[in-house]
């Protein structure tokens, strides 16, 4: 009689071990296999032109004795006087890693789309203990200041602990990299507009599994690039349940747009008035864009950022609960194939348009542009490499990755 019941427990036990395989196995399945193309708006994307992207990381132009990683990611790029300078983040995966290196490389203005372009090394940075990510550069005058965040080395946890700034002195030479701000922050975007440095920060503190838990972005202004406080205050313009990168821009009268990736639901686009930049208005989006950056051409405002095949985030039926549906559809995202994506933000209906993919794969999605005038752009972005599979994301971030430029010609 015993022996019968631990047969028939072990049995109810194994056709529920069999359903929940089928069930991941199916969402993977859907994810991996989704290719639900956005409804490109061919009537504003007319005029823009996509160059081809050729490798820069790991390239031919390299000084020696980089030694790089497989994973070659976190980016961005300036032209500073007679220079392009080009820093990136290079570590054995991409996820957190106490062998992180941040490297700064430069090379003549006008060369950095040139393939075989000869670039120098201006700087390396590490932290012992340290993952180092989020590089941004601003070009003030005759200074350029560098900024990044550190964070913990332990893999699979996203704990930053301080934005560091640093100036380059002279060739190859660069001060003391000095945390700024409140501790805890990270660095997302910086631009020098209207006579004062901007940046966007997140606060990183709040884990990605607590995802119902506010996170607040914040705007913060400066007149030297190294003491920041925030347009309201200790409040933030924007606290929602996971809110963190946020790419911002400004028009001809200083009014703010800007995109914030919500973790893991989607993503907001929001606008300021110039007189109340602490009054953001805000609408979701369905769709994740992830590593969002912003570029005014004109009057018109484009985004570079992360697209997924799968469509929009949330798939799961309604029947379930709350916390089964958010679990569902991270794991179908996280096996979908994801692109970087070019699109246009319409500021007065505070809306995203998708208007075509750059060559991009994988694990990808750090744009960074600088303007080369008439609406070209020459852009960096990195991607698992063009020429191998097309992994899911859950696949892409932990295989080789490189960076790629191209010239990209904006409506």
């Amino acid at each position: 009689m015993l022996a019968r019941v631990i047969r028939a427990v072990l049995s109810i036990f194994g056709l529920a071990l069999a359903g929940v395989g089928l069930l991941v196995g199916g969402i993977v399945a859907w994810g991996w296999t989704a290719d639900e193309t956005h409804a490109w708006d061919r009537e504003r994307a007319e005029g823009l032109r996509i160059g081809e992207a050729h490798a820069v990381v790991p390239g031919p132009g390299l000084p020696p004795g980089l030694g790089l990683g497989a994973a070659n990611n976190n980016l961005d790029w300036v032209r500073h006087g007679d220079r392009t300078y080009l820093a990136f983040r290079t570590a054995p995966r991409h996820w957190a890693s106490d062998d992180a290196h941040m490297i700064v490389l430069s090379t003549s203005a006008g060369a950095e789309l040139e393939p075989g372009a000869r670039w120098t090394l201006e700087a390396r940075f590490d932290l012992p203990d340290r993952d180092l990510r989020e590089p941004r550069f601003l070009s003030v005058g005759d200074r350029l200041l560098f900024y990044f965040f550190e964070a913990d080395s332990q893999p699979g946890v996203f704990s930053p602990n301080a934005i560091r700034v640093t100036e380059r002195l002279g060739p190859a030479d660069w001060g003391e990299a000095q945390p700024i701000f409140e501790p805890g922050h990270v660095v997302w975007r910086t631009k020098w507009r209207r006579g004062q440095g901007w940046m966007s920060v997140y606060d990183g503190r709040a884990p990605y599994d607590e995802t119902e838990r506010l996170r607040s972005v914040r705007l913060l202004r400066s007149d030297d690039g190294l003491a920041w406080a925030s347009v309201s205050g200790r409040d933030s313009p924007v606290a929602h349940a996971g809110a963190s990168e946020c790419a911002f821009e400004f028009d001809a009268e200083g009014n703010l747009v800007a995109l914030v990736r919500v973790e893991p639901r989607g993503a907001l686009v929001c606008t300021a008035p110039a007189d109340r930049l602490e009054r953001w208005d805000c609408s979701p989006t369905p769709h994740r864009h992830d590593s969002p950056l912003l570029v005014r051409h004109g009057d018109r405002f484009f985004a570079f950022a992360r697209r997924s095949l799968g469509g929009p985030v949330e798939r799961m039926p309604g029947w379930l609960s709350d916390d089964s549906r958010l679990l569902l559809d991270q794991l179908r995202f996280w096996w979908t194939r994801l692109r970087t994506s070019v699109y246009e933000i319409l500021p007065d209906e505070r809306r995203i348009v998708p208007l075509a993919d750059l060559p991009s794969r994988g694990d990808t999605a750090f744009a960074s542009a600088i303007p080369l005038g008439d609406g070209r752009f020459a852009v960096a972005n990195y991607s698992s490499p063009l020429e191998e599979a097309d992994w899911p994301w859950a696949v892409g971030q932990n295989v080789e990755t490189r960076i790629y430029v191209q010239e990209v010609t904006l409506p």
